[in-house]
């Protein structure tokens, strides 16, 4: 099984509860998109050598993820690290609450959503964040198939031929949250690979529903003439004035602003768009 809401119990965990034991996923080695060649799969010490692995430096961390410029390579090779990468990323700037069902140590609190929020074992409460397995052993918490689930990933990481990780890595090399959860979304994602859209690493799943539990609404632009789509993008945006003080370049407005507009549920009134960029050659 890919997914579950309790430990497995099986020989992996077992072999995770012994100390010095490294730990294996019992489902195997994940499946990789086609557009990604798999040479090799490290554990982050093959990597990083004696360097102290993290899972996150700094939990309170705010603003604009730089989880870009480091990852170009493997963003331009796959649909699915582009997904992943500008929804991690647009998530992180919009600020949104933290969703219900996602924490278990908020008691109610509106913490803000941050990606490592999704991966344990975790320090314990009240200040609460995501620690560094010692087995490589690490539990994922995404939304799919209308639940929170539990999916379970080993730290070990695919590389090329060149030696470049195929998974999006962090800016500081000794961080682990960004590989760690993209892992776990990409263990999901395979089982749909070629199932839908011919050609398509993202047909049948919703990343940023994964990471939120929103309903996704997806609109085919293809069959629309740029009239149609233009006027489509009007009538589900909201329109800004200058009343409203708002700044498009500042995510913390967007954010604020429209949640102050339902102060009853204090969740954000946003409207996501988001739409796969193709590549041709090195040229976007």
């Amino acid at each position: 099984a890919v997914v579950s809401t309790q430990s497995t119990g099986g020989k992996g965990d077992r072999a995770a509860r012994t100390p010095g034991t490294l730990f294996e996923d019992p489902d195997g080695l994940i499946q990789m998109p086609a557009s990604l060649k798999v040479e090799s799969w490290k554990r982050p010490s093959d990597y990083l050598g004696e360097k102290v692995q993290t899972v996150v430096e700094d939990p309170e961390q705010t603003g604009r993820l730089k989880i870009l410029l480091n990852n170009q390579a493997v963003f331009k090779q796959s649909e699915l690290v582009r997904a992943i990468i500008t929804e991690i990323a647009l998530l992180c700037q919009t600020e949104i609450p933290s969703p219900p069902g996602l924490r278990s140590d908020l008691n109610g609190s509106a913490d803000v959503w941050k990606p490592w929020h999704h991966i344990y074992p975790r320090s314990k409460p009240p200040n609460s964040f995501p620690i560094h397995s010692a087995s490589g052993k690490y539990a994922v918490k995404l939304f799919w198939m209308g639940a929170w689930r539990k999916v379970i990933v080993d730290d070990q990481i695919p590389f090329d031929a060149e030696g470049r990780a195929l998974l999006p890595m962090c800016e500081c090399e000794t961080e682990l949250w960004l590989p760690i959860l993209s892992k776990a979304i990409v263990k999901i994602a395979s089982l749909n690979f070629g199932s839908e859209r011919k050609g398509s690493e993202v047909a049948g799943i919703s990343v940023i529903q994964m990471l939120t539990g929103w309903i996704p609404e997806v609109i085919d632009i293809k069959s629309r003439g740029d009239e149609d789509m233009w006027n489509l993008i009007h009538s589900v945006l909201p329109k800004w004035t200058e009343d409203s003080k708002m700044e498009s370049s500042s995510a913390q407005s967007v954010s604020s602003n429209t949640a102050a507009a339902n102060p009853a549920t204090k969740e954000p009134s946003l409207i996501f768009g988001t739409y796969n960029i193709g590549f041709n050659g090195d040229e976007p």
